[in-house]
């Protein structure tokens, strides 16, 4: 059993031409595992079945390459579980259609 929330709000930068394709965001999530059965615990390397809510809120630039868009994000935690492993940044991309 999981659920799990997001907010998003993007936003172009000032004083940067919209030609570059450069934006910004800010997020906020939530969520929770729990409920695992013994199948899924053996399969995983680090599931712990806990319902603590883990919750994070950040920081996003946004890039539409011409490859695709490409996205760094910075998180702050502010709840978290005693064993999870806390990642501040990612780097994501994207394919374009």
């Amino acid at each position: 059993t999981y659920y799990a929330a997001t907010a998003e709000i993007r936003f172009p930068f000032p004083f940067i031409p919209e030609e570059l394709g450069m934006s910004g965001a800010v997020f906020a999530d939530a969520g929770s595992l729990f409920g695992a059965n013994d199948l899924a615990k053996k399969s995983a390397t680090n599931l712990v079945d806990d319902s603590t809510i883990r919750s994070s809120v950040g920081v996003s630039l946004i890039w539409n390459s011409p490859v695709g868009p490409l996205r760094a994000d910075y998180s702050h935690v502010l709840s978290q579980a005693d064993s999870d492993d806390v990642q501040l940044f990612r780097f994501g991309a994207q394919t374009a259609f």
